[in-house]
């Protein structure tokens, strides 16, 4: 009987036992990998949405001192929920929601009454955005935001446009 022991269950007890560090082991790499992936897509939404900002920024579209009104949208998106896939996608749509708003909308502007619309509905946009970190909480991503955004949805020449009929 102790001979069972030492030949077989031991030596079974063993190798399970460096399965289970093997395979804890490679679950740990790719839970690493996994958020080194979601680190690098974090910065690369961060860096272009940044850069989009400036844009508008050199193109006098948004002041400068509301740049980082608007930049800290997509930069504390992470203060109150959890870096996960879903969260990540969600954060770069957001980003490029925002982008592409704003561009549609300037590139809709016909002349300089419009410009002047578009800048106040920028402005207005960014001093109705959270003061603190903890503005940017789940309830804000999830619906006012998105009111945010579609408020910012209508230039003057379109406006008039759509009551003139």
């Amino acid at each position: 009987m102790i001979d069972l022991m030492l030949y077989i269950i031991i030596p079974a007890v063993a190798v399970l036992s460096i399965i289970c560090c093997v395979l804890n082991k490679q679950r740990s790499n790719a839970l690493a990998k996994r958020q080194d992936e979601y680190a690098r897509r974090i910065i690369a939404v961060k860096t272009s949405y940044k850069t989009t900002l400036d844009l508008f920024s050199m193109q006098r579209i948004i002041r400068p001192m509301h740049v980082n009104n608007l930049y800290e949208i997509i930069n504390n998106y992470f203060v109150d929920q959890p870096v996960t896939e879903e969260n990540t996608k969600r954060m770069e749509k957001l980003a490029n929601r925002i982008a592409i708003t704003i561009s549609k909308e300037v590139n809709m502007t016909k002349n300089d009454a419009d410009t002047e619309w578009l800048k106040k509905k920028l402005l207005n946009f960014a001093v109705l955005l959270p003061n603190s970190k903890r503005g940017f909480n789940k309830n804000f991503y999830q619906s006012r935001i998105l009111k945010l955004i579609h408020g910012l949805n209508t230039t003057r020449s379109s406006f008039v446009q759509r009551h003139a009929a």
